[in-house]
Parts: C-alpha cells; structure tokens; sequence
C-alpha cells in the first residue's frame, strides 16, 4: 500500500470515529442527520475501495482520480473533469 493510501486510509478512519461519536452523542437529542450518514456512507464506500484495490480511480471515466484531489478529499469518486461535469448535471458534489 503506498504511503498516499495509508494516509487516506488514516483520514478516512479518524473522520468516520469523529462522526460515530457525534452521532452516539445526539442521539439523546435529534439523532444523526442526513448529511451524516451520507458521509459515512462515502467514507464506508471509500475504505472498501481502499481494500477493493480500486481507489483512486475515477468511477466515471475510470482514469486517476489524482493524488491532490484525494488528499483535498479522501472519500472522492471522481476526478476533476468529471466531477465538474457531474456537478453541472445536478448530481452530488464530491
């Protein structure tokens, strides 16, 4: 594993802790909200990625992602062509 997916890796699990934690603490209150657990599902879906051999590949166009975007965004999908694309369609911006 090279040391750019070890860091994304460590960032992806320190986010998703960050998160769990939120989410166990307002439990109490309104619960997690829906911008929550998209994220966690990003994240869960990069880590699989991650372990799939398939991270950093565009799930568009299937070129690299790059390494700055990945950095800037771990749980990314897409590379900037396409993201930029995706966008202007409406679609999710990640």
């Amino acid at each position: 594993m090279t040391k750019l997916y070890e860091q994304a890796r460590s960032a992806l699990l320190s986010r998703r802790e960050s998160l769990t934690r939120q989410a166990r603490h307002a439990a109490g209150a309104e619960g997690s909200t829906a911008g929550e657990d998209q994220e966690l599902g990003d994240i869960d879906a990069a880590l699989a990625r991650l372990d799939a051999g398939t991270y950093g590949t565009c799930q568009s166009c299937g070129s690299s992602v790059g390494t700055q975007r990945l950095r800037a965004v771990p749980e990314t999908v897409y590379c900037s062509g396409c993201l930029l694309q995706h966008a202007l369609a409406g679609g999710r911006r990640d």
